[in-house]
């Protein structure tokens, strides 16, 4: 479709243009096509046109649309569950959203019978809303000692949502606490490297502020 084709090259240009401003190199941007309200046309053709990461929240979409997806790395992005992990790890390559320790148990040992490593990223609640999931700054260090014993799983960085404002501008402060935390954990804990930040409305800032990941969903896609 020529539609998805074209912001596709919008975004890259988009996202170029501002690693040039702030001197990054657009290759460390990660770029995942948040799928949720695309149909299957759409998300083969943004595969077709390079995109190489797609995330979904809702695991019977993903049941429903994965096995006729060109290749393409899986990110699970929405809120997991106990009773959807099983399968949550059968069907995904990522975990983005962990935030308990019990489910991150359930996570590695379902990996143990798959004999899989799951990459993970630790979700913050940098804005402290009662409406969104993830934990607080100042738990981060503690959740990831408790999580970090577990053999099947590989935490790979942080991710946070922050407050949508009319004004992107203002959730700079935001993503600049987060890049902040991510910086301490960098020199805390090997192997981490990245950044899940920044969706359709407000990437520009939080690649100007360290994102190394963004999501990007209504952008790219138009029903």
């Amino acid at each position: 479709m020529a539609f998805e084709v074209q912001r596709i090259n919008q975004l890259l240009q988009e996202v170029k243009a501002v690693c040039t401003k702030v001197q990054r190199n657009p290759e460390d941007i990660k770029i995942l096509a948040a799928t949720k309200y695309a149909d299957l046309e759409q998300i083969n053709t943004a595969i077709s046109a390079g995109l190489t990461i797609i995330g979904e929240n809702r695991l019977q979409d993903a049941k429903r649309k994965f096995p006729l997806l060109l290749p393409v790395e899986k990110h699970f992005i929405g809120t997991l569950q106990l009773n959807k992990v099983k399968t949550v790890v059968r069907l995904f390559d990522w975990i983005e959203s962990v935030d308990r320790v019990d489910l991150t148990e359930k996570v590695d040992r379902e990996c143990e019978k798959l004999n899989k490593k799951m990459p993970v990223l630790v979700e913050v609640n940098v804005a402290m809303d009662a409406h969104k999931h993830g934990i607080a700054l100042s738990e981060t260090f503690d959740f990831i000692e408790r999580i970090a014993k577990f053999w099947h799983i590989k935490i790979h960085g942080l991710m946070a949502i922050v407050p949508y404002f009319a004004d992107a501008e203002e959730s700079r402060h935001y993503f600049r606490a987060m890049k902040t935390l991510y910086d301490f954990c960098r020199k805390r804990y090997k192997g981490f490297d990245t950044l899940s930040m920044g969706m359709s409305h407000d990437f520009k800032i939080a690649i100007e502020e360290g994102s190394t990941e963004i999501r990007i969903g209504s952008y790219l896609f138009k029903n």
